[in-house]
């Protein structure tokens, strides 16, 4: 198994410690591998996107580097609420120095365009350092790959209890502290545009509104926002239920 060992350098010329990135097919390899063992009978359809961050100025000081994500979802989907979701595991790898693998659940609504991110139970999410050799990060991942499973599985019943929980809209968005103030006042505005189907009086209809009409405020392609979204449903069913 091949290590890409990299000594990264600062513009000072300080040197960094050695960092094991790990190849993307090797990755999605072990991935695989994880998931045939705990989801057997389950097929994924993987899908991959880069961006290369060497112009960051987090990268651009270690000698540049690339964002990798990888999307594989399942084939075997549920229905919430009148939505088909089909579960599925995101991976996202930053390979530059003060980067990280990064391990998140979701689902992908086959309604829209966007994919909902829900954690369940004590991770909300999963992080490899790369400071590892490749040989921890890939034993790592493959055991963040097998709790995510469990998680996803988990998940259709929380989100079929959110279904279920009523919420006052915009009582619910004015205390979405992750996002700013005139964000939010934004959210509110765009209320009106909802549709009965839309179910915004429960706290998955109003996460669902919430994730899509922000997705189309923020950067096309960016990852920041599953980061946000592990805690915002939670966020939404402790708020109804305050």
């Amino acid at each position: 198994m091949s290590t890409n060992n990299i000594i990264f350098k600062t513009k000072a010329g300080l040197n960094r410690p050695t960092l094991a990135t790990l190849d993307q097919s090797q990755l999605l390899e072990q991935t695989l591998l994880t998931l045939a063992d705990v989801a057997p009978g389950v097929s994924f359809t993987v899908k991959t996107q880069s961006r290369d961050k060497s112009h960051t100025k987090a990268a651009k000081a270690y000698g540049g580097g690339e964002v990798y994500r990888h999307t594989l979802r399942g084939n075997q989907p549920t229905v919430i609420n009148g939505d088909t979701v089909y579960p599925q595991i995101t991976i996202v790898d930053r390979t530059f120095a003060g980067g990280s693998l990064k391990v998140f659940i979701g689902f992908y609504r086959l309604v829209c365009s966007n994919g909902l991110t829900v954690a369940v139970g004590e991770n909300l999410k999963w992080s490899i350092d790369h400071r590892l050799s490749s040989v921890e990060q890939l034993m790592i991942l493959s055991r963040s790959i097998a709790a995510a499973w469990k998680n996803v599985i988990e998940a259709q019943a929380v989100l079929t209890m959110a279904a279920a929980t009523p919420v006052v809209a915009p009582a619910i968005i004015d205390q979405l502290t992750m996002f700013s103030e005139n964000r939010r006042n934004k959210l509110k505005e765009t209320l009106y545009l909802a549709r009965p189907q839309d179910n915004v009086d429960t706290a998955y209809g109003l996460y669902n509104f919430i994730n899509e009409t922000d997705r189309e405020l923020a950067r096309r392609g960016s990852t920041a926002y599953l980061d946000r979204d592990t805690e915002m449903l939670a966020t939404i069913m402790q708020l109804a239920a305050a």
